[in-house]
């Protein structure tokens, strides 16, 4: 049997387009959802989301989603050293699962006490942005 060929339409071809990422703005300090957020405002909380949600513990979440920085920290055996030499990796690990951030450069981490201080820049496709957070 003889293939027959459709033509494509050159002119009626889409090129790709960014999806959207809109989603709800969330206020993370009161737990309220407070409109709409849209391109490097949503890449900064999905950032912020994935570093305070720690990885395995969230039913709803896959097990790509979070992180593991947590289970380090208050891990008895854990010394500062370790803590500080591997919390680099842990929050890579965790943000480049989204394809919106491309890298994670100038990191540094502090702990005090049971808590890691950490800063860093996202590389994402909308630009740079700083993070500075406690974990």
């Amino acid at each position: 049997m003889e293939q027959v060929y459709t033509p494509l339409a050159i002119d009626k071809v889409i090129e790709e387009q960014e999806k959207p990422t809109k989603t709800y703005g969330l206020d993370l300090e009161n737990g309220r959802i407070i409109g709409i957020v849209d391109g490097k405002d949503a890449v900064m909380q999905a950032i912020l989301k994935i570093l305070l949600t720690p990885r395995f513990n969230c039913l709803i979440y896959n097990d790509q989603y979070g992180n593991e920085l947590s289970d380090v920290i208050i891990a008895k055996d854990a010394s500062v050293d370790f803590i500080k030499s591997s919390s680099e990796g842990f929050v890579r690990d965790a943000l480049l699962v989204d394809s919106r951030i491309i890298g994670i450069d100038d990191f540094s981490a502090e702990v005090q006490g049971d808590e890691c201080y950490i800063e860093f820049t996202a590389e994402t496709i909308y630009g740079q942005i700083y993070i500075s957070e406690v974990l």
